[in-house]
């Protein structure tokens, strides 16, 4: 199991898709489960951590991008679908969600 962060708030981290732009909050870079472990609870752990982090700094945005097959589990989770972004410079895109404390 794995969560990272940007652990300061990305006021300059701006993601533009289609005609939408997000900005501000916290960018969560990875939470990665090992598939031996998922469907055990471990994902809603992590990502209930990933919130507690944001609250206690008064963080009230979360950004991030996830796996296609992960969608929806942070749909499950609340999180809003905001598009497929870009990843990188190889024109891959990737689900892209928000997550309103």
């Amino acid at each position: 199991m794995r969560i990272c962060f940007y652990y300061e708030e990305q006021t300059s981290h701006i993601v533009k898709i289609g005609e939408r732009t997000i900005s501000g909050g916290f960018l969560l870079d990875n939470l990665f489960i090992r598939p031996s472990y998922i469907c055990k609870g471990l994902g809603k752990k992590l990502f209930a951590i990933a919130l507690e982090y944001c609250a206690e700094r008064k963080t009230h945005l979360l950004h991030f991008y996830s796996d296609v097959n992960a969608k929806g589990f942070y749909e499950k989770m609340g999180a809003l679908y905001v598009g497929e972004a870009a990843v990188g410079t190889t024109g891959r895109t990737q689900p892209y969600f928000t997550y309103a404390l």
